[in-house]
């Protein structure tokens, strides 16, 4: 990753793009040895650099994109996401631009099909069993995860072996112990096992959803006005994004919530 505009980077100052130059150089040394070093193989460079490459600025400086450009040239790499390829204005947001970078050797651009096509703004991919094949995943008999999990592989037998276990702690300890690969539950308590582990860094949680079971808060029984009160502030959580807040506290070394979350917040957040 490139500094951020005014941030220094090692010993270097900031002042003038210094920082980003020096860091720039460095990173561009790595691509050039990497290439030397594996002649035969196509080289995929993916990075944050801080900088964007639109055809109208949006962030960064213009002494930091041209040696951005210039890095790329030095290193015989093609920038898939610059001018009019970059995929947030290819999305309809003009108003903004991507500072994260896609590039390939020249050689494997030669090979690209141009124009590009971005998801989400271009078809979404189908997910098939075949994303799973040869996965080992640890479940709880009897439970609807485990009823789903088998719908889910009965048309490809084999390529998924699921693992009885007895309780979460046991579920976990599979993928500790390298019994399973994976460990299949509802997500909120995925997400406690993960926080919870000696070595949480060691997990990840994946983006299959195989069912939606929403969870709901039990109130006393007629009592509307206590219940408008929790809906009324829920909603308000989620329409002012404060929710963002709270799940970057708990949840936030995880990463990102998923658009699906995303998604169920914006559908929750209704107007008073």
């Amino acid at each position: 990753m490139s500094p951020w505009l005014g941030g220094a980077w090692r010993e270097v100052p900031a002042a003038k793009g210094a920082a980003y130059a020096a860091a720039l150089a460095a990173q561009a040394r790595d691509w050039t040895t990497l290439q030397s070093d594996h002649p035969d193989c196509d080289f995929v460079l993916a990075g944050d650099m801080n900088q964007d490459l639109a055809e109208s600025h949006f962030y960064g400086s213009r002494g930091n994109r041209a040696a951005l450009v210039a890095a790329f040239q030095s290193s015989g790499l093609t920038c898939l996401t610059a001018g009019a390829d970059d995929p947030v204005r290819l999305g309809g947001v003009r108003a903004l631009a991507t500072i994260d970078h896609l590039c390939v050797s020249d050689r494997l651009a030669q090979q690209v099909r141009w124009p590009l096509v971005a998801w989400p703004f271009g078809p979404i991919p189908t997910k098939t069993l075949t994303d799973l094949k040869g996965l080992r995943i640890a479940v709880i008999p009897g439970t609807t995860t485990e009823r789903v999990l088998k719908d889910a592989i009965k048309g490809a037998p084999g390529q998924v072996q699921l693992i009885p276990v007895k309780d979460h702690a046991e579920g976990r300890a599979a993928i500790e112990n390298k019994t399973a690969d994976a460990y299949a539950s509802d997500r909120d308590i995925l997400i406690g096992l993960a926080l919870t582990a000696s070595e949480p860094a060691r997990f990840a949680l994946g983006d299959r959803y195989f069912s939606y079971e929403p969870y709901a808060l039990m109130l006393r029984r007629g009592d509307g006005e206590f219940r408008l009160a929790v809906n009324r502030s829920l909603a308000r959580l989620y329409r002012s994004g404060d929710v963002l807040d709270i799940y970057q506290r708990w949840f936030g070394s995880l990463g990102s919530p998923t658009t699906l979350v995303l998604a169920t917040y914006a559908i929750e957040g209704l107007p008073e």
